[in-house]
């Protein structure tokens, strides 16, 4: 089996599992920088939705706790939010493009626009009501993010050592 590998290695250069993880990460940057690019210019148009609802929302008795704190970081944090996002996006995509082509650096570029994606999370959490069953849910998305995070942050690390300078 190991011969097999190594003589993929030796036809194109980029181990198979490294173009595996490559590819997985174009398709998950590439939709996360769709999803924040169409946030980014659109945020504007959420507020005012907001803005319309957040007496509702106010007066409603909801298990999701008090929506009002999450519309106000919205309000506050969601342009800056999405722009965050958009610039993490970007680092993962260049980071796989660098290890696609071997390069070392695609590999801290790929840890680097994660650490600033989980930044833009932690700003939205922090920055309102975090409570009742929507806090709950937020934090069980970042554990999520920081399992799958890891896992590939991991395998990239497997793969390290095909990189080059």
């Amino acid at each position: 089996m190991s011969e097999n590998l190594d003589y993929e290695v030796e036809q194109t250069g980029v181990p198979t599992f490294l173009k595996v993880l490559c590819i997985l990460t174009f398709i998950g940057a590439g939709l996360g920088l769709l999803s924040a690019l169409y946030g980014t210019f659109t945020v504007q148009a959420s507020l005012d939705s907001l803005e319309k609802s957040s007496e509702v929302f106010k007066q409603m008795k909801s298990p999701m706790g008090d929506l009002s704190g999450q519309i106000e970081a919205i309000k506050k944090y969601g342009l800056i939010s999405n722009i965050i996002n958009l610039l993490a996006n970007g680092l993962c995509l260049l980071g796989a493009l660098m290890m696609w082509k071997l390069k070392k650096v695609g590999y801290f570029l790929y840890i680097g626009g994660h650490a600033l994606a989980f930044t833009s999370s932690f700003l939205m959490m922090g920055s309102g009501n975090s409570g009742g069953l929507f806090g709950s849910m937020m934090i069980l998305a970042m554990v999520i993010q920081l399992i799958f995070v890891a896992a590939f942050i991991i395998m990239y690390g497997v793969n390290y050592k095909h990189l080059k300078n």
